[in-house]
């Protein structure tokens, strides 16, 4: 996994990842077992499943070959060393799932459980991709308050100063059209409301949709 080139999203996951380690390992330390299971359920459902997962997809689905083996490594990487992680709480269900996995040892419970890595701590891709959620949650607030279609393509302006989001939204715009279901997007710092769209806006940015 060191060798991997890693993209802001890779560097993301991993990190978050790292937290998860530090403060599971804290609450076990301190019984407080509920906070580390919850701990747990928060990285695996929220960050891993519902962003990482999605944001693989693009690149495991793609024509280049190398970045479809980088991010099932990630992949892979990631719910081994979850399983790991979460062995103690739930020992039968991480055994079976361990053993499909590529490359398993004899038993999950003689692997070593995770330690927190210095290397994988990255506040700047934190709050980067942090940045881009908070967007796409804002996008999908406004489409369901509007009750428009999940089915239904739309055109998203985003109206910002912010130089990390709009650097990262030039860079990963595949994967704005794709999470937000646009069919174009268009980012400045002089946009202005279009008549009869819809608009929200956060803390670093507006967004508008043409209805």
């Amino acid at each position: 996994i060191d060798k991997i080139e890693k993209d802001v999203f890779d560097k993301w996951i991993l990190s978050e990842f790292n937290k998860t380690v530090v403060n599971v390992t804290n609450h076990l330390s301190n019984a407080r077992f509920n906070d580390a299971a919850t701990g747990m359920q928060s990285y695996f459902w929220h960050a891993y499943c519902d962003w990482y997962v999605e944001l693989s997809k693009s690149k495991i689905f793609g024509a280049d070959e190398e970045k479809k083996n980088d991010a099932l490594s990630i992949l892979i990487y990631q719910l081994r060393e979850f399983l790991k992680l979460l062995h103690p709480i739930m020992p039968f269900i991480t055994e079976e799932i361990y053993q499909k996995l590529p490359d398993s040892g004899k038993s999950i419970m003689i692997e070593s459980y995770p330690e927190a890595h210095p290397k994988w701590k990255d506040k700047e891709a934190e709050n980067k991709v942090k940045k881009f959620f908070d967007l796409l949650y804002l996008i999908r607030n406004i489409r369901g308050e509007m009750n428009v279609s999940p089915e239904k393509k739309v055109d998203v302006l985003i109206k910002t100063n912010d130089k990390d989001l709009y650097e990262f939204i030039t860079a990963h715009q595949k994967d704005i059209l794709y999470l937000s279901k646009a069919q174009s997007v268009k980012i400045g710092d002089s946009l202005v409301k279009p008549a009869g769209a819809a608009a929200g806006a956060n803390e670093i940015c507006e967004v508008y949709i043409p209805l």
